[in-house]
């Protein structure tokens, strides 16, 4: 079997790493020329970790990443001080047996890169079309070229081109503008597991990626016309920091201007399905989720073991089955989870910043909820470590 992988991100990669390890040949297609490594950080939860050691390259991540202590708390306050509560890691770590591992997205995207190796991987290609036929499906690119496959897997991410040509591109739902970035500083006493400050329109989550050096988010309530320019971004969020704690806009400006990262925080409504014949969908490009839960990356190495356990040993005429089977696995914990999300985001962020952390909190600490997400394995061979 040939499958054919649109999109080289942590999905693709991790897609096709995935299969291959099963005995299925595949050929990755990335639009970049080259795989820039590019992105901040990314917080890897105990579901996630479980399809990275599937993946074979879990404890590599845990070595180049930091992995938060068994007594880790995560508190969030406001702007003046108030506690809203904390995100107790720790306690997580200890039921579910697998910590929780801040590590830079480069890094992640380079482990991923290294167990996959070259071969297989084909860059500067822009997908114009994908066609479903009775025994192959088609990739059709902008410069002309060509390429049939036993199947086509779109990890091709929020703007996904495969989604378009099998579902129409409706536009994201625009949420907030988010600002990433790395500080080389060690965090502040007593708040060495990491820390999350709000006020009026902003929240900006702080995490350890190492002794000395840190990996933060900040989540604007803005229009769509926030500057996607990393430094007028830095510029722009630090003219709102002007009256919060010093800490913070001190962790915020020292970081390094090559590793910032401005995105839209954005999603779409769920899809029905995923798959048209011999053509499926996967991470972002399947369920985009707005990442209040942490489990955008987490699902995305999900549906990679996922996808790659149903395909094994399908024969070439089982494909739109074993696609099917992926896709009935896969949709109800991925919708359950997106929606969970996107609910988070109902209130008003410019009055009420506070009240929607504390029912993130609520969320968070729901310990029954939570489990089920961080309890999952999407190989039963690494259900615990």
């Amino acid at each position: 079997m040939h499958v054919a992988v649109i999109g080289g991100g942590v999905g693709g990669l991790a897609a096709s790493l995935a299969l291959r390890g099963t005995g299925v040949r595949t050929t990755v297609f990335e639009r970049q020329r080259g795989f820039p490594l590019t992105g901040a950080g990314v917080v890897l939860s105990p579901n996630g970790l479980r399809a990275l050691d599937a993946l074979g390259v879990g404890d590599e991540v845990r070595e180049r990443g930091h992995c938060l202590s068994v007594e880790s708390e995560h508190h969030v306050s406001t702007v003046d001080g108030q506690s809203l509560g904390a995100i107790r890691y720790g306690e997580f770590h200890q039921r579910h047996g697998d910590p929780f591992v801040v590590v830079r997205r480069t890094d992640l995207r380079q482990v991923l890169l290294d167990a996959h190796g070259r071969s297989g991987l084909r860059t500067g290609l822009t997908l114009r079309t994908v066609r479903d036929g009775d025994d192959v499906a088609t990739a059709c690119f902008t410069d002309g070229s060509q390429f049939s496959a036993d199947a086509v897997v779109g990890a091709d991410g929020l703007r996904s081109a495969v989604r378009a040509e099998l579902f129409g591109a409706p536009p994201p739902r625009h949420v907030a503008s988010m600002l990433r970035g790395i500080t080389r500083r060690e965090l502040p006493p007593g708040r060495t597991d990491g820390f999350t400050v709000v006020g009026p329109g902003l929240g900006i989550f702080f995490a350890p990626l190492g002794p000395a050096e840190l990996y933060w988010t900040a989540t604007i309530n803005s229009a769509q016309d926030w500057p996607r320019d990393p430094g007028e971004s830095m510029r722009k969020l630090l003219e709102r920091l002007e009256n919060w704690p010093p800490i913070v806009s001190e962790l915020v400006r020292g970081a390094d201007p090559e590793q910032l990262d401005a995105t839209d925080l954005a999603d779409r409504p769920p899809l029905a399905v995923w798959s048209k014949g011999r053509i499926t969908l996967l991470g972002d490009a399947a369920h985009p989720m707005i990442n209040f839960l942490g489990q955008s990356v987490n699902t995305t190495l999900e549906d990679a073991v996922v996808l790659a356990r149903c395909l094994h040993r399908a024969e070439s005429d089982d494909v739109a089955d074993a696609l099917t089977c992926y896709e009935l696995e896969r949709i109800g914990r991925t919708t359950r989870i997106g929606l969970s999300s996107a609910s988070l985001t109902n209130g008003d962020w410019s009055q009420d910043t506070a009240g929607i952390f504390r029912d993130y909190l609520e969320k968070v600490l729901n310990g029954q909820f939570m489990d089920w997400i961080y309890g999952f394995s999407p190989d039963p061979q690494h259900a615990r470590r």
